[in-house]
């Protein structure tokens, strides 16, 4: 079984950082819709849309107003 995002089978994993949440401008929680596919050895696939969501549980993401917390970047691997 393979498993992907978005219909992309190279797309194995999703990666958010601090520069994710400033986009969306989110300070604590960030909120990514992907489509979740799954495909068997035969070639047959399909896929849900869901949620996914990251939270910034150690407060070290930038806040609204763009002014640094902490230099750390906090790094979220969605991976299968």
């Amino acid at each position: 079984m393979k498993f992907y995002f978005d219909g992309d089978d190279t797309k194995t994993f999703i990666n958010v950082c601090c520069a994710d949440f400033v986009a969306q401008g989110q300070n604590d929680e960030l909120r990514i819709e992907v489509e979740m596919w799954v495909e068997d050895e035969e070639g047959n696939k399909d896929y849900c849309k869901t949620v996914v969501i990251v939270q910034d549980n150690q407060d070290i993401v930038l806040t609204q107003d763009h002014s640094e917390k902490s230099p750390e970047i906090l790094r979220q691997k969605v991976a299968m």
